[in-house]
């Protein structure tokens, strides 16, 4: 296992780390990870032909592999754990009829 430092969304250092799997550690270390309020945690990229507006890419999507239609579920609840083993991926209608149960 590996962590990496967080970012708050103005670029300080937040004090936090979200745990990773040794495999992924090289492939996301290049990159400012953010975490907001929620401990949810992403980067940013530009988006549009001049790089005026940003886009969010979770990192739990990328270690997961899941699209902008699925949703990456944490199964410990613990957002700063993203172990591929802690994670889930769903579609938003299968995961309305899980916490429907």
């Amino acid at each position: 296992m590996q962590v990496l430092k967080l970012l708050n969304p103005d670029k300080t250092p937040s004090g936090k780390v979200v745990q990773i799997d040794d495999a992924y550690f090289p492939h996301l270390i290049g990159y400012q990870w953010l975490v907001n309020e929620y401990d949810v945690v992403y980067r940013t990229e530009p988006r549009g032909q001049f790089g005026q507006r940003t886009k969010k890419i979770l990192l739990s999507h990328v270690i997961m592999g899941a699209t902008d239609k699925q949703t990456v579920k944490h199964l410990d609840g613990n957002r700063l754990n993203s172990r591929q083993s802690n994670l889930e991926v769903h579609t938003l209608e299968t995961l309305m009829k899980l916490s429907q149960k």
